[in-house]
């Protein structure tokens, strides 16, 4: 039984060294007129990404549901998946050689991840904190300074205006500073 291991053993060893070897694939290189074509496909690739996640957030902004901020939050976790997959291909350019300043630049810009590099979890988490900080705002009812048994004023969109042009004595009394 030994030797018919043994000879088994033997064997798949003849194969792997008769085998021919395949040859190491040559690195890619990646030249400047690559990198441009390259971000002219991911800028177009971008821009629609963009555009979704600007629609859905508007959607939600303008009616502060649980469907809009469910399409909000799935919107803006594709778009994080999407720019952690460019985000790994984008990085294998050597674009600090390149000559073009302007390639440069959205190299740079293009190479720093930001919330998307969070674990998809950790990204959703985020998202969704935010969005509820986002309702909490558009929804809070604040005490009008002269009248302080009426206390039905929005926030959004009348109440910030009247922060911006009112004398410093309603401010001081306003609910934001104290939070």
């Amino acid at each position: 039984m030994r030797a018919v291991t043994m000879c088994l053993a033997l064997g798949a060893l003849a194969v792997a060294l008769a085998a021919p070897q395949q040859q190491d694939q040559p690195a890619k290189t990646y030249t400047e007129e690559d990198a441009k074509q390259y971000l002219n496909k991911l800028n177009a690739e971008l821009l629609q990404h963009s555009n979704m996640a600007a629609i859905a957030e508007w959607a939600y902004a303008s009616n502060i549901t649980d469907e809009t901020l469910q399409n909000k939050l799935k919107v803006a976790a594709d778009t994080a998946r999407f720019q952690k997959e460019a985000w790994k291909e984008t990085v294998k350019y050597p674009w600090t050689t390149y000559k073009d300043p302007n390639v440069r630049r959205q190299f740079k810009k293009l190479s720093v991840l930001g919330a998307a590099a969070l674990p998809e979890d950790k990204y959703e988490k985020l998202d969704k904190i935010v969005s509820d900080m986002q309702n909490v705002y558009s929804t809070a009812k604040i005490c009008d300074f002269k009248n302080r048994e009426k206390c039905d004023l929005n926030l959004e969109p009348g109440e910030t205006t009247s922060f911006s042009s009112s004398s410093f004595r309603p401010l001081c009394y306003s609910p934001l500073l104290l939070l």
